[in-house]
């Protein structure tokens, strides 16, 4: 099942969320049943699910990433270092995670709090994927892509770099 991965070390003893979470009644396809119509709300600001949500993102976990966002988790919701899921998913390279966010309204030009966005933080690690579901998402502010590129320059990535200054001259 799904949720088995709520089986690994609830953080600070919170068991009792974890079963609320599970006796949710989930149908195939990770779609709420009719039932659950107005929980969602009530899981949006839960700071469990956001903290499954930056867990998941970080490591991954694709599925429970899914399952969360039927959940109703804040996908915008910022973490006590200032970061939030879409940080993680461009900076961990997990494209498919990234598009599953940007598709439940994350802001991908979000900036963490070293002020890093997501396309910095994929370029800075050659994640040309990454980077490219991100300006495909419409990332706008050119300095934001100058500063990726200084970055990707520094670092050596060059699939990165001709990825954004193809966007820069206006290729793509």
């Amino acid at each position: 099942m799904l949720l088995s991965h709520f089986d690994r070390r609830p953080p600070n003893g919170q068991r009792d969320q974890i079963q609320r979470i599970r006796r949710l009644d989930l149908q195939p396809g990770l779609a709420p049943s009719p039932g659950l119509v107005n929980r969602p709300r009530i899981l949006r600001h839960d700071p469990f699910v956001a903290l499954r949500l930056d867990w998941a993102t970080y490591n991954g976990h694709t599925d429970v990433v899914r399952v969360l966002l039927n959940l109703g988790a804040d996908v915008n919701r910022k973490n006590t270092s200032g970061n939030s899921p879409v940080l993680y998913a461009a900076a961990k390279s997990h494209a498919v995670i990234l598009v599953l966010l940007i598709k439940n309204g994350a802001d991908y030009e979000v900036r963490g709090l070293a002020q890093m966005t997501p396309l910095i933080a994929a370029a800075r690690d050659g994640h040309s994927d990454t980077v490219k579901v991100l300006l495909r998402a419409g990332e706008r502010h050119p300095k934001g892509h100058e500063m990726a590129l200084r970055v990707a320059k520094k670092r050596g990535h060059r699939s990165v770099v001709e990825l954004l200054k193809s966007v820069l001259r206006g290729d793509e």
